[in-house]
């Protein structure tokens, strides 16, 4: 029932299974180095996501304080605008020479046209 010879057979699959079993060692052992680099550059980038993430908050609040600087600078230059309207007007105002419309004097009204030239 038992022999005691050893088949041929039998060391060849014996032979490829431990060639086999090296193979599988080998890609374990690799698998397992790419593993570990992977949790590496994962830790290391999320430390660098948490400082990306600081740069992008403050970029949004930059962004947020140049636009309401800019809305400053619009609203300071229309109010000067109309400070500088205002005091045009006024200064026109005091320059005007009073006229004797109030007093209905038409006549004098009109040689005062005459002597200024006007008629």
């Amino acid at each position: 029932m038992f022999s005691t010879d050893f088949s041929a057979g039998l060391a060849v699959l014996a032979g490829l299974l431990t060639v086999f079993s090296v193979f599988c060692f080998i890609w374990a052992a690799r698998l397992a180095n790419y593993c570990r680099d992977a949790v590496y550059r994962v830790e290391n980038e999320n430390v660098k996501s948490l400082g990306l993430r600081r740069i992008a908050e403050l970029e949004a609040s930059m962004t947020e304080l140049l636009d309401s600087h800019q809305a400053l600078l619009d609203s300071h230059k229309k109010l000067r605008s109309r400070i500088g309207m205002r005091e045009l007007r006024e200064k026109r105002a005091s320059e005007a020479e009073p006229t004797d419309l109030q007093s209905g004097d038409k006549r004098t009204v009109r040689l005062a046209a005459k002597s200024a030239g006007l008629i």
